[in-house]
């Protein structure tokens, strides 16, 4: 029955009776809307192995469910429960009003408060004012509010509509600060202290004082009066984490712009109370004019900041009374700070002025109490030292200077461990009594994220950025997701036990708060709250119900809070949340998720909603009799029950049998762990008849197929997180030093303690790598990086930090070099996270198409460009887009003091003039290095005007066929002409290029094109990223194996990765299409290996590939090649027939690979770390 039901969806061979299901169900819903919220249907996730396997994954209620966590409850309590569900549906919520409501901040928009305020000389009127009620009015959604950029994109810009405030882009545009870009605020990493940029910023300050040693000793800093918090922001990439602070003041919106750039910040004010931060809690104060009188009231401001500050710790003061004397005002406030430092034992261990003429000074606190004791003058006084501090929350600001923690036996106080051993390392402040309490605080909170909360609760968590842990006590949640890209305020309740200094020692930061009050932050500013068991203790003093209106407005729309609780304080919050509009699940009785929608604030017009629904439900009716797409969300089955409910299990239980029965076997060999199969055929490299042109580089594929398995290098670990990745990648995962060692003095990279470090440099770099990408752009300002350029080829990468660098940018680059003396480049790269590919130009086509990339760049990349008649060149011209750019940086360029180079040059003139190319850009920067940049015609008419046709043009009728194993031409292919002149009409810009029709595409696939884009959009959005339970935020090298119009990536494309897309020689060519959308991708036969190194990627997708590959080799073979390039932990993502699956997952299973398999074509394997002990024989 289910079969035949299932046969009619598909077919609609009954319209009339698919017509009256489709009106049915549409009554259905409409009639349960208009009695009881919605309730989401949870999908119970089951293993793919069996149903018996006990799984790390919690089991999935639904709704239904919540009541109770017994087998059964009587008819009364069901009652009751319906009573309370129907009674929290029925609050009558209310938007904010006002012109201000949807930035409404409460406690610090207490007008009437403020107003009745005696004083504002200490800034009373920026402090805590908290009305009485708290309002329970929900924050209006901006107009034109969008999902919010995904990090690291976000540090750099942000979408207006989100936080739409002119005025501070106005009132700073001379200082850098932000800017406005159509429908973007772009944040330039600039700022009234940071003229060359925050980095150098950063970069001087360290270099000022060695000592501070960014994110090793230095790791918890604030930052006071922030401003857009870039400085934070930056310090980011060195492993600081900052906790940057700012008054809601006439600098509109400034900490909302930080939060919303994905960066930490709070609102806050020195003004007569206390910050809410534990004593001796920061490593490094940092006030770059930051407008805070620090002798205001007999100084109390800088004692405050003394009293945060950790022994030993620096403040960093940069401001104009450090570094200029021109006027009475500013020698006055210099004068003024040398007495108030000396008072308090403030010691001078820098100062300094850098190019721009910024200075800074930079004060270190005592590290015990000696020079407190010895003052001439006791003032300020000492704090009495047997007073026990409180919690400092509406604590008035003290006069006097707290006596300093003794740690060792000198009297001393003792600086943590360095960052990363200092977050596992006992915190100092920590009682002896609450030690082992911490340590099995730290065991727990590890093991319930790693094997619940980001696998077992369906949380995307690739899109959380900014996190609130509600009730964090040691800090253990945010320690157990540290290697992921985001951050956690954690939340200290003033009720709790004090454990904010513990979580200050472990290198993370947090605050203070009683939250039966509203917290100091702009509404939209968090993508997930958490909080373990904290509403007990609030029921005893305020109204839960104030304390979700809180958590819906400090909330972005589609964020999620995370509640670990008991099933009575569940049961009484989920209708609140339900009642909201928020989807609720819950999972083992305990943890219940919510996601925060966006639309129907208010339900004041009933009749109007059901009007629109019957519409809606008309239309979908309508719709259903005249097309056949259907789209819908999978559900979870087991695959057990859906193998032996196909047709026959007889062939199923053989496969399995079969896959069981695999001889695995290591492979041999002491390169093993790193064994490419058509690179590393030494027996056909050996038996090659020549090497001049690199034919040993090429592919050369063992037949037949190894199916030996790639041992795991040892002390291997799980790849960095993105961007950290970028900078350092541990060394045990790819042991490689020569190198280190051959590149050491050209800054490529370096070994530090288990890292390899990145720095950014090259060859051709020698002011680092971005320095070099800003000159290209300056030497042709119209190659407009991220929008007119996106898409390059990068020949002879090294590291690939130049394609690195350029995602930031916007652009992303294809870089490729060969498998040579310089070990394990490309592997390198990939593991950083960079696009990267093994290839060279020797006797063969790369395996892209023609016209592809925008931009085609080399630096030293030693290749012949005139070898063997120039075909070499003749190939970058094949690949790269009319009107596209060469950007050739190399010593014959802006060297002539050699014969060679004069030779190299003269040729490349020649070359370049018969293939019409022409010189647009050419230059030398500060070090001395240049470059030339030639541009590619866009129209066939300098070909035809050549004198001499040399080299020819390629026959025009000849149908071009994807470049696999295709030898190299010395022929220029006729230019595509697009436009009504006869030339070629470049891509639209980035990033409306994504969904604009490609200009290679033919004109009959233009729907085809169309519907495949909305189809991956839904399948990707509602459910990928959302149904599968895959841990997105670990995703960073993403490979689609059979991509099509790259309809997958495009709807990844606002994820923290990249993909690449396969076009299979035997599939439909579109890879074109995919570079004209601004994707990259290759030609691949999955009949053969890949030309990449083991462990380069995290996840691989197929949809509907593997029925054509069985046609014409085993997918054993190709299931062997998946293990080889998926990193362990890794995940493939397969999309195929039931039957297909059934093949596949005996395989995979065979290699002890974790599957799970969703409405019979979703199959999800993660590659675990076991290999065989016995070792193949060949």
């Amino acid at each position: 029955m289910a079969n035949s039901m299932e046969t009619i969806f598909k077919e609609k061979k009954y319209p009339f009776l698919f017509a009256s299901f489709i009106l049915l169900l549409c009554f259905t819903i409409l009639l349960i809307s208009n009695t009881r919220n919605s309730i989401p249907y949870v999908p119970k996730i089951t293993d793919l192995q069996s149903t018996t396997t006990q799984s790390i994954i919690p089991s999935i209620k639904s709704e239904d469910e919540v009541v109770s966590s017994e087998g059964s409850s009587s008819s009364s309590d069901a009652a009751d429960d319906d009573e309370e569900k129907g009674d929290s549906a029925e609050i009558d919520w209310r938007l904010c009003k006002g012109s201000v409501a949807t930035d409404y901040i409460p406690c610090l928009d207490n007008m009437k408060a403020i107003k009745g305020l005696k004083s504002r000389r200490h800034m009373e009127h920026r402090e805590r004012h908290c009305p009485k009620p708290n309002p329970r009015c929900l924050i209006p959604i901006p107009k034109g509010y969008k999902m919010t950029l995904p990090w690291p994109k976000s540090r750099d810009m942000i979408w207006y509509d989100n936080v739409p405030h002119p005025k501070l882009v106005e009132y700073k545009k001379d200082q850098n600060w932000v800017r406005k870009s159509g429908d973007y605020l772009v944040f330039p990493g600039g700022g009234t202290q940071f003229k060359d940029g925050v980095m150098n910023y950063i970069l001087f300050i360290e270099k000022t004082y060695p000592a501070i040693k960014w994110g090793t000793h230095t790791r918890v800093i604030l930052d006071a009066g922030c401003g857009v918090a870039s400085f934070g922001g930056y310090l980011l990439d060195k492993n600081v984490i900052t906790m940057s602070f700012a008054p809601k003041d006439e600098h509109e919106a400034q900490i909302q712009f930080a939060l919303e750039r994905g960066i930490p910040a709070t609102l806050s004010v020195i003004g007569t109370q206390m910050l809410t931060f534990s004593d001796n809690s920061f490593d490094l104060i940092h006030c770059a004019r930051c407008r805070v009188h620090w002798d205001a009231d007999g100084g109390k401001p800088l004692m405050e900041l003394n009293r945060v500050l950790r022994p030993g710790g620096v403040f960093v003061w940069s401001a104009t009374p450090v570094y200029r004397d021109d006027n009475e005002r500013d020698r006055n406030v210099w004068k003024a700070m040398v007495a108030l430092t000396e008072s308090i034992c403030w010691k001078v261990v820098a100062k300094t002025v850098d190019a721009t003429g910024i200075g800074l000074v930079i004060y270190q606190k005592p590290v015990s109490n000696v020079c407190y004791e010895e003052r001439k003058v006791n003032d300020p006084p000492l704090c009495h030292p047997m007073e026990k501090q409180k919690p400092s929350w509406y604590t008035p600001l003290r006069g006097c200077l707290p006596q300093l923690p003794v740690v060792n036996s000198g009297g001393d106080y003792k600086w943590p461990t360095s960052w990363p051993q200092r977050l596992s390392s006992r915190p100092a402040s920590l009682e002896s009594s609450a030690e082992e309490i911490f340590y099995e605080d730290s065991k727990h909170w590890s093991a319930l994220v790693s094997d619940v909360y980001m696998g077992g609760l369906a949380i995307n968590w690739s899109s959380i950025r900014n996190v609130m842990d509600m009730n964090a006590g040691y800090g253990g949640f945010a320690a157990a997701l540290i290697k992921q890209p985001l951050w956690v305020m954690n939340i200290v309740p003033i009720q709790q036990p004090d454990t904010l200094s513990a979580i200050y020692d472990r290198g993370l930061i947090g605050m203070y708060h009683d939250w039966c009050e509203p917290l100091s932050t702009y509404p939209r500013t968090y993508d997930l709250l958490h909080s373990s068991y904290l509403f007990g203790n609030l029921t005893q003093r305020c109204d839960i119900l104030d304390v979700t209106v809180e958590m819906d407005r400090i909330l972005r729309p589609g964020g999620l809070v995370l509640i670990q609780d008991s099933l009575e304080m569940i049961n009484k919050l989920s209708p609140i949340f339900r009642s909201l509009h928020w989807k609720t699940k819950l999972y083992e009785d305990q943890f219940l998720v919510a996601k925060k929608g966006s639309i129907f604030r208010e339900r004041k017009y009933p009749f109007i909603y059901t009007s629109i629904f019957l519409l809606i439900c008309f239309s979908v009716l309508v719709i259903s009799n005249t097309r056949s797409f259907v789209s819908y969300i999978p559900k979870i089955t087991d695959p057990e029950i859906s193998s032996t409910s196909a047709a026959g299990s007889s062939d199923d239980v053989k496969d399995e049998a079969s896959a069981d029965e695999i001889d695995w076997r290591l492979c041999n060999g002491s390169a093993a762990t790193d064994y490419i199969p058509c690179l590393d055929n030494m027996k056909a490299i050996k038996g090659l008849k020549s090497r001049r042109h690199l034919e040993h580089r090429e592919r050369h594929c063992p037949k037949p197929n190894s199916r030996c398995l790639i041992p795991i290098p040892k002390g291997y670990k799980t790849s960095l997180s993105w961007p950290k990745s970028r900078d350092m990648i541990w060394y045990d995962n790819v042991p490689h030093p020569k190198l280190v060692e051959y590149k050491k003095d050209q800054n490529w990279v370096r070994k530090s303690g288990d890292y390899l470090v990145f720095p950014g440099g090259g060859t051709q770099f020698k002011e680092g790598v971005m320095n070099y990408i800003n000159f290209i752009e300056k030497s042709y300002k119209a190659i407009k990086w991220g929008r007119h350029t996106r898409v390059i080829l990068d020949v002879g990468c090294g590291v690939a930090s130049f394609g690195g660098y350029l995602l930031d940018k916007n652009v992303i680059t294809m870089s490729f070099a060969p498998k040579d003396e310089h070990e394990a480049q490309i592997q390198f790269a990939l593991e950083r996270g960079i696009p990267a590919t093994l290839s060279v130009i020797g006797t063969q086509m790369l395996t892209f198409p023609d016209n592809a990339f925008d931009l085609v760049h080399c630096a030293r990349c030693r290749v012949h460009w005139d070898a063997d008649g120039g075909k070499p060149l003749m190939e970058l011209n094949r690949v790269l887009r009319p009107g596209g750019v060469f950007v050739w940086s190399a010593t014959p360029v802006y060297r002539r003091d050699n014969e060679r180079d004069r030779n190299d040059w003269k040729v490349m003139v020649a070359l370049t003039e018969s293939i019409c190319w022409k010189a647009v850009a050419k230059a030398v920067d500060s070090t001395g290095i240049g470059l030339v940049i030639y541009q590619k015609p866009v129209s066939s008419v300098c070909y035809e005007k050549r004198k001499v046709n040399d080299p020819p043009l390629c026959h025009q009728m000849e149908k071009r066929k994807p470049s696999w194993y295709t030898p190299l031409e010395s022929c220029l292919p006729q230019l595509p002409a697009v436009n009504s002149v006869g030339e070629y009409k470049w891509p639209s810009p980035w990033p409306q290029r994504l969904s604009s029709r490609p200009a290679s595409l033919e004109p009959s696939a233009e729907e085809i094109f169309y519907e495949d884009t909305k189809h991956w959009s839904a399948l990707v959005s509602d459910v990928y990223l959302g149904g599968l339970a895959i841990n997105w935020s670990s995703i960073r090298n993403v490979m689609d194996m059979n991509a099509g119009y790259g309809g997958f990536a495009a709807a990844l494309i606002n994820q923290p990765l990249w993909v690449m897309n396969i076009i299979p020689i035997q599939q439909p060519d579109t890879l074109s299409a995919i570079y004209d959308r601004g994707l990259i991708g290759m030609y691949h036969d999955w009949c053969e290996p890949l030309s990449t190194y083991p462990r380069t990627y995290d996840l691989l997708h197929s949809s509907y590939l593997f029925g054509n590959l069985t046609k014409r080799c085993d997918i054993v073979d190709v299931a062997v090649e998946m293990d080889r390039i998926l990193r362990p932990g890794g995940v493939i993502l397969v999309q195929d027939t039931l039957d297909m699956i059934n093949k596949l997952g005996p395989i995979f299973r065979s290699l002890h690979w974790e599957t799970k398999l969703y409405e019979d074509q979703f199959f999800v394997a993660r590659k675990g770390s076991w290999r065989p002990t016995t070792y193949d024989d060949a």
